[in-house]
């Protein structure tokens, strides 16, 4: 049994990916965090999107100590 909510949910996710073609994907992934600096360098976050089966997929991750920091910080 399908559940509505969820349904329209997906559909709107199907839509959106197939109306926003105008979006630069390189290979089936857009990355939004330049890494044209030091390649030695470590990286505290990061954000990309990608495609899977006509979904668009955002990725969102922040490292634990930048989390901590963070919240060290602002208390």
């Amino acid at each position: 049994m399908k559940h509505a909510p969820i349904e329209r949910l997906r559909l709107s996710a199907k839509r959106y990916h197939r109306t926003k073609r105008g979006t630069p994907f390189e290979q089936g992934i857009l990355i939004r965090h330049a890494y044209d600096g030091d390649d030695q360098r470590l990286t505290w976050w990061d954000y990309a999107t990608f495609v899977l089966n006509d979904y668009r997929i955002a990725l969102s991750w922040e490292h634990p100590r930048m989390v901590y920091q963070s919240m060290c910080h602002f208390h």
